[in-house]
């Protein structure tokens, strides 16, 4: 009798795992589950450049429908567009609009996609080029034995420069400009009077398509 109450103990334990086994399973798939077959998007700009618009695509990879409940990215530069009630196996599409920062150098961020019960993670790489580069990127300036230098200017955009200006007038200096379609030449003149210790020489670099970079040249005195 014994044994016939430890068998019986044993096949109720058995039945509740195997119940809370197949809760835990059920639980998983109650709202479907997300899968994304390219979970990093990868943007590449110039400076400047306009907000840009990326997609992910998603599938609903169970046999229930899934509601996208929220979309979260980690930076407020992204604003999602839309969200999305997946039929089983049914495929579809989330739309964002990113905000490209205003400096060159690459930016990263992580966006979480929740279904309830179902979480997506989803990246996002952004890599902001610079439009032209100058050389020196500084100018240190004998002031005894040179009266002239020479700032060159290299054109990365795909469109030619149009024309290359000096933001402010700075005391002591005359500047002029020989543009060409993939460079520019500034030759920077100091003349008689008062000549700044350190002065920053702000450049306007514009091309044919309308854009600009804005380049700043330290000038040291020594």
């Amino acid at each position: 009798m014994l044994a016939a109450i430890r068998s019986g103990v044993s096949s109720r334990k058995a039945a509740v795992f195997l119940l809370g086994l197949w809760a835990g399973v059920a639980s998983a798939y109650a709202d479907g589950v997300l899968e994304c077959p390219e979970p990093i998007k990868k943007i590449s700009v110039f400076v400047g450049a306009k907000p840009q618009e990326f997609e992910f695509h998603l599938t609903n990879a169970s046999e229930r429908s899934v509601t996208i409940a929220e979309i979260i990215p980690d930076c407020s530069c992204i604003i999602p567009k839309n969200t999305l009630i997946l039929s089983p196996r049914e495929e579809g599409k989330l739309h964002f609009i990113v905000n490209i920062p205003p400096q060159p150098g690459p930016a990263f961020h992580a966006i979480v996609v929740r279904g309830k019960g179902s979480d997506l993670r989803l990246s996002l790489e952004i890599e902001v080029k610079a439009g032209a580069i100058v050389s020196p990127s500084s100018l240190s300036w004998n002031e005894a034995s040179a009266r002239t230098a020479v700032i060159a200017i290299k054109n990365l955009r795909p469109t030619p420069i149009t024309a290359v200006r000096v933001a402010k007038n700075i005391p002591g200096f005359t500047t002029t400009v020989t543009e060409k379609p993939d460079s520019a030449e500034l030759l920077l003149y100091r003349v008689e009077g008062k000549t700044p210790r350190v002065v920053l020489l702000p450049l306007a670099i514009v091309h044919d398509d309308g854009s600009t970079d804005y380049v700043g040249v330290p000038v040291i005195m020594r």
